[in-house]
């Protein structure tokens, strides 16, 4: 059965979640964790049932801009999750834009152009937000059946990725994994993850 909407996870929940679209200004990205935890108002965790479908819309930053879609659906004794990290600036090149925020918090190159994104970090603040969901929606990580990962730069992204999901899944319950790379539909996002679990009766 599906959770209630507004209930708590079985083990509490990690209060972060994803947002962003491609055409959103460098204004709209504060930072990825503020954008992560601004998606996660208690406004974006309504499951709206529809006979024996339940369906959280979704309404983090970038909503107005992007097609209109659920972030959440559970159906047939499955949840279906999508997520990605927040935008970088127009301005950024694959794999080397950083948020304001981060631009503050980490050195340039002499060439004025940001450091590397810290992959590990927003890998570790999507896996946070996917367990928070996947609580929400009576499910959790060892229930995970697939993952599929889009990395805007594989040669980049995939050690930090790498790094935060070895810690983050759970020894006795892993996935199946796809790992792509490329834009996606969020052509400024760093990483996206598509993950399918089944929901505890």
């Amino acid at each position: 059965m599906v959770a209630p909407a507004g209930t708590p996870g079985r083990k509490g929940a990690d209060k972060a979640a994803a947002g962003g679209g491609a055409s959103m200004s460098a204004a709209d990205t504060q930072g990825m964790l503020a954008a992560i935890h601004q998606a996660a108002a208690p406004a974006a965790d309504q499951l709206v049932h529809d006979r024996q479908v339940a369906r959280m819309p979704y309404q983090g930053p970038g909503a107005a801009v992007l097609p209109a879609m659920s972030q959440v659906v559970v159906a047939g004794g499955h949840c279906y999750i999508t997520l990605h990290s927040a935008p970088r600036p127009r301005h950024s090149t694959p794999g080397k834009g950083l948020s304001q925020q981060q631009q503050q918090q980490q050195p340039s190159s002499s060439a004025g152009h940001a450091a590397v994104p810290d992959y590990e970090a927003e890998s570790a603040a999507l896996l946070a937000e996917l367990q928070r969901l996947l609580q929400h929606s009576g499910s959790g990580k060892r229930w995970l059946i697939k993952v599929r990962v889009t990395l805007r730069s594989m040669q980049e992204g995939l050690p930090g990725f790498q790094a935060a999901w070895n810690a983050w899944a759970p020894r006795d319950g892993l996935p199946v994994m796809t790992l792509v790379e490329g834009a996606g539909p969020f052509k400024a996002a760093g990483l996206m993850l598509e993950a399918t679990a089944l929901v505890e009766a």
